[in-house]
């Protein structure tokens, strides 16, 4: 496929940076801790989170403070393997049966002892969450036999409990703390309280978030002091803020900014082959994207060639299907929407476009606003107009929950088990908040989604899941883009750094080199 010269050359000559400032909390006050009294990692992320309450979020950039705040029952490996968290042990004693023993004298940052009741107390939580409940609704209820141990009934067989419980969203909470807090009308993220390697600190919405060290976390020596998160939402920003030293890690390089990284002796580019998919979401719900005729035509439009070499430098690889190559559980036999404009065209006619289509692409990022701007400047030339909005991060995504839009740019970490992928971005009791955001609804995905949580056999799972793709793709749900290169940028007088494909990087073993 050909690069489009005269899209891209419109795209980098029209682009403009907008940015849009949110409300501080002033009731957080700055950390009494500096990278000159402690060994404190200073990191860099594009977005702020979105709450410190790991039932009521499921985005990348908060699972960066939550995951070293809280623990899971169960936790992936870097080779994609699960072994115990906070558990110890556990027993599959029939098909709907599975005994859990958990570690013994785990403290959480408040002193207080791990036992069953705060595992129970937790999981019935999240169970009731919109945001991750869906991870868990295999769980029929949980039994405490004793302060270690514990048995969850299922309502079904499942073949996805234990990876269910490594994600971040089944974090085990304190529940006298949580009590506590809430009794008082407060949130979580006001104190956070977990069994963690570092307890919260301080935050500053949209500014930064500071975490330190746990002196009594039970998995191990901590080696630093703690982590300062520094919000920058412009790409080169943080790529400067790397090169002059203010952070340590910059954990979202954009691709433009590689180059710069790979070719200064001072810095590290730690590349790796992640899971993430970029796409476009289109609400299936709202017009012109209730069409199905209309969501084919912007698939055929996707200028995917033109798309990585204005947003990512070259640096990705275009997706084809729902799910990046890299991700388990990933087919590539689905339907493919070479770009086409000619096809495009003829596929609005038919929906009742016949240039009079006009709609807008929201973006949150200056590399999803490229994406964007190729979008108009394709879709231009078969007399669509589009608009680009920029927005932050966090008014984007309340928008999308409540299907208050017509398309955006969106990306996507699958993890290490797909249904972690289907449930939340294609069930259909998942629309909005539940992550289900293109308000996509198929009975028989529905049907095989529900499938694949309770079959055993491996062979016939993924062949559920390859027809899930494909029913999907099909459907012209979404318009899937491009899989960026990971990378994450680096001091070269860090080390220390564990990098995982599904973006759940670990942080508590980073140090400065002696």
């Amino acid at each position: 496929m050909k690069i489009s010269k005269k899209i891209v050359s419109i795209v980098l000559a029209s682009i403009v940076v907008m940015t849009t400032t949110g409300c501080l909390n002033t009731n957080v006050g700055a950390s009494s801790y500096s990278n000159g009294e402690k060994d404190i990692i200073r990191l860099a992320q594009n977005t702020d989170v979105k709450s410190f309450d790991p039932h009521q979020a499921n985005d990348s950039s908060t699972s960066n403070a939550t995951r070293h705040i809280f623990n899971t029952l169960i936790k992936l490996t870097p080779e994609d393997t699960f072994e115990g968290d906070l558990a110890e042990s556990w027993e599959q004693v029939d098909d709907t049966t599975v005994k859990f023993k958990l570690k013994d004298g785990v403290k959480f940052h408040n002193g207080e002892i791990l036992t069953s009741d705060d595992v129970k107390f937790s999981l019935e939580r999240q169970k009731e969450s919109s945001k991750v409940g869906h991870l868990v609704d295999m769980i029929e209820s949980i039994e405490v036999i004793d302060d270690l141990n514990f048995i969850i009934h299922l309502n079904k067989k499942s073949s996805t409990l234990i990876s269910s419980l490594s994600h971040i969203g089944g974090a085990i909470l304190n529940k006298k703390s949580v009590e506590e807090i809430e009794a008082s009308g407060k949130k979580i993220d006001e104190n956070p309280i977990g069994t963690g390697p570092y307890k919260f600190e301080a935050w500053k919405p949209g500014d930064r978030f500071i975490l330190i060290k746990f002196d009594d976390y039970f998995d191990g020596e901590v080696k630093n002091d703690g982590l300062e998160f520094r919000i920058i939402p412009e790409g080169s920003s943080r790529a400067i803020a790397l090169e002059t030293g203010e952070i340590d890690v910059l954990l979202n390089v954009d691709a433009v900014d590689y180059n710069r990284i790979r070719d200064n002796i001072d810095l590290v580019l730690n590349e790796y082959s992640p899971t993430t998919i970029e796409f476009l979401d289109m609400n299936n719900e709202k017009a012109p994207f209730d069409n199905k005729l209309v969501r084919e035509a912007i698939n055929y439009a996707t200028d995917k060639a033109s798309i990585i070499a204005v947003s990512t430098n070259g640096e990705a690889i275009k997706s084809e299907g729902i799910m990046g190559p890299t991700s388990i559980g990933y087919s590539n036999n689905v339907v493919n929407y070479d770009y086409n404009l000619k096809k495009a065209k003829s596929l609005l006619k038919q929906a009742g476009y016949d240039n009079n289509l006009e709609f807008t692409i929201l973006a949150s990022s200056d590399v999803r606003s490229k994406t964007a701007q190729v979008y108009q400047a394709s879709l231009a030339e078969i007399g669509v107009k589009v608009n680009v909005e920029m927005m932050e991060s966090g008014a984007m995504l309340e928008k999308q929950m409540n299907g208050d839009f017509q398309a955006a740019v969106r990306g996507w970490n699958p993890n290490a088990e797909p249904d972690n992928t289907f449930a939340p971005l294609y069930l259909t009791e998942n629309k909005g908040s539940g992550g289900n955001r293109t308000f996509y609804s198929n009975e028989k995905v529905d049907s095989l989604i529900r499938e694949g949580r309770i079959e055993q056999d491996e062979i016939k799972r993924n062949k559920i899941y390859e027809e899930i793709q494909q029913i999907i793709t099909k459907d012209a749900a979404i318009a899937p883009i491009y899989t960026p290169l990971g990378a994450i940028g680096t001091s070269s007088k860090i080390e220390g750094l564990e990098i995982y494909p599904i973006g759940t990087h670990r942080y508590e073993n980073i140090s400065f080199k002696k």
